[in-house]
């Protein structure tokens, strides 16, 4: 799960990108890192277009992701 905030001025490039991926195929893969950043990739039906649009954590105002203890869930008391 990961928790970003755009600030005002970064919703409408941020929409142009997924509005061209859409273009390109029908499934959006999305990768987040919280020190890495985002990263949106499309890839086409038929494998000969390919896109990505990469931002850093600097872009939103707010970037993150939950940390887990050794990737397991917690037991409920």
């Amino acid at each position: 799960t990961m928790d970003c905030v755009l600030p005002g001025h970064q919703v409408r490039p941020f929409c142009s990108a997924i509005a061209c991926l859409s273009r390109i195929g029908k499934d959006l893969i999305l990768e987040f890192e919280p020190v890495d950043g985002l990263t949106m990739r499309a890839l086409s039906d038929s494998k000969a277009v390919f896109a990505s649009f990469h931002y850093q954590p600097s872009f939103f105002s707010k970037c993150s992701s939950p940390s887990t203890l050794d990737g397991r869930k917690r037991k409920r008391n």
